[in-house]
C-alpha cells in the first residue's frame, strides 16, 4: 500500500519540474519556462460558417477589455457583412468570453418576385472563442427595404479564428536558458 501511494505522489508532482539537457538536471520554474508572453492587444483571423453571408473571412483586433471584428464576403451574386464591438468578460491564453453590439447588412431573398434584397440589421451577440475553435450566437433586428417590414433573426457563427496573442521569446530553445 505504502508504495502505490509512493507512486501516485511521483505521478501528481512530477509534471511540476522541467528538467534541461545538460548532465545535472537542474530544475527549472514551470512558469519561467515559456518561450512566449500573452499580449494583451493582438488581431485575429480566420474563417466561419453562418451570417451575414454562408461563409466569412473574419478579421479583427483585441485588447485585454474590448474587441472590433470585422466578418463578411464580397463574391459577385453574395455579398454582406458584420461588424462587431466586443466588451470582453474573459481574455486568457486559450479562452475569449465576450459579448458584442452587431450592426451590418446581409442578402435576404425575396418572396415577392423571388428578388435578393440587401437588409440591413443591428443586434447583440454572445462571443466564445475556445483555442481556435468560434462561436457567435445572437438576435439581431434587421430592416428589410424591399418588403417594407422589420423582423428579428437569429445570428450565428461558427468556425475557426486565430489570435496572434502570443509574444515568442528569442534566445530560448525549449524553455530552458542557454
Amino acid at each position: 500500500m505504502n508504495r502505490i501511494f509512493f507512486i501516485l505522489i511521483l505521478l501528481l508532482t512530477s509534471h511540476h519540474a522541467i528538467y534541461t539537457n545538460d548532465s545535472n538536471k537542474s530544475n527549472i520554474d514551470f512558469e519561467n519556462s515559456k518561450n512566449y508572453k500573452l499580449l494583451d492587444n493582438y488581431l485575429l483571423f480566420g474563417a466561419t460558417f453562418g451570417t451575414p453571408t454562408i461563409i466569412n473571412i473574419n478579421i479583427g483586433y483585441h485588447t485585454k477589455y474590448f474587441g472590433v471584428q470585422l466578418s463578411g464576403l464580397y463574391l459577385i451574386e453574395i455579398h454582406g457583412a458584420q461588424i462587431n464591438v466586443m466588451g470582453i468578460l474573459q481574455n486568457s491564453e486559450h479562452v475569449l468570453l465576450g459579448f458584442s453590439l452587431i450592426g451590418g447588412y446581409t442578402p435576404l431573398l425575396s418572396f415577392k418576385g423571388g428578388k435578393t434584397s440587401f437588409s440591413p440589421f443591428v443586434g447583440g451577440t454572445a462571443n466564445i472563442n475556445l483555442s481556435i475553435f468560434y462561436i457567435e450566437i445572437g438576435l439581431a433586428k434587421h430592416f428589410d427595404s424591399y418588403e417594407s417590414y422589420e423582423m428579428i433573426r437569429l445570428k450565428f457563427q461558427l468556425g475557426i479564428l486565430f489570435r496572434l496573442n502570443r509574444e515568442y521569446k528569442t534566445g530560448q530553445q525549449g524553455g530552458a536558458d542557454k
